[in-house]
């Protein structure tokens, strides 16, 4: 029998404190108007809220301590948001991976909740914005508690020498995100074309 043994490297994130675990890396920042990006879902007044270290963990999808929690009073028809900025080389591609959890359900008539992520490469120019439904909650009195989605890998190909990840999510949303990862990845051909 021939066996082969080889020897891997991790692939780097590109974000400092994708885990939340530390200060540091992101910054909080409120879509700038209601119906961003033509999301109905995206209203209310501005209410960012930050790191957050309550919620349940019962899988291993999501890091044990501290999370991003995106709106303060998440259930009254706010939105919140926050970024971070990474360098990134134009016509490279990257994936983006995170765990979500939304919750609170006994607050709010909606049994889900929506977080937006929004690439922009360069800053100011759009390259990617995808959104994702949590049916699962970050408190002991919501149905499936703890039970985070891992969402990704999505892929986008970037502009710019600075590309920034936007979370963002409005109404009752809300929205919970952990183990945040960027990486740089090898692009997939498209076997489609000529």
């Amino acid at each position: 029998d021939n066996v082969k043994v080889t020897e891997t490297t991790a692939i780097p994130n590109l974000l400092e404190n994708g885990d939340f675990e530390e200060d540091g890396g992101w910054t909080s920042l409120c879509p700038p108007g209601e119906k961003y990006l033509g999301h109905e879902d995206v209203t209310g007044s501005c209410s960012n809220y930050g790191r957050w270290g309550n919620s349940l963990f019962n899988n291993d999808v999501a890091s044990p301590q501290q999370v991003w929690h995106v709106k303060n009073g998440c259930y009254g028809n706010n939105r919140g948001g926050f970024y971070q900025d990474f360098t990134s080389k134009p016509g490279a591609t990257y994936e983006v991976s995170f765990a979500h959890l939304d919750g609170w359900f006994h607050a709010k008539s909606s049994k889900s909740g929506i977080v937006h992520l929004e690439v922009q490469s360069p800053l100011e120019t759009t390259v990617m914005d995808r959104a994702h439904e949590s049916f699962a909650g970050a408190l002991k009195s919501d149905a499936s508690a703890g039970l985070w989605d891992h969402v990704g890998p999505w892929r986008f190909t970037a502009k710019g020498a600075v590309s920034r990840i936007y979370f963002y999510a409005g109404g009752s949303s809300c929205a919970n995100i952990d183990n945040v990862k960027v990486t740089e990845t090898t692009a997939i051909p498209n076997l489609l074309e000529n």
